[in-house]
């Protein structure tokens, strides 16, 4: 899973994402049809994570809506991401040992 905030620290504040929920899940069913989208007030998640090319066209095609594409930053770029792990139970935790798991 990856989640999305916008890259504008302004416009964390500002923008609440639920507004656009239907275009930002359209938009990543476009390119990937199977995605699970989840959108929160300031920020989105997509699982699987979407491979490097794809995330870049979902982010150009969110920026080219006006109303989000107002809060693009520079080049222009409207959200970041990270990966996020699902959270795993005591008893789905491995073992590490050493610093290879």
């Amino acid at each position: 899973m990856r989640k999305y905030t916008l890259a504008s620290t302004k416009a964390r504040n500002d923008v609440d994402l639920r507004q656009f929920s239907k275009f930002i899940e359209e938009t990543v069913h476009e390119f990937m049809p199977e995605a699970m989208v989840e959108v929160e007030q300031n920020y989105y998640t997509v699982s699987p994570i979407p491979q490097k090319g794809i995330a870049v066209r979902i982010g150009r095609k969110l920026c080219s809506n006006k109303a989000m594409g107002k809060h693009c930053v520079k080049i222009p770029k409207l959200f970041y991401g990270i990966n996020i792990d699902v959270k795993e139970t005591k008893n789905e935790k491995q073992k590490r040992n050493g610093g290879h798991f």
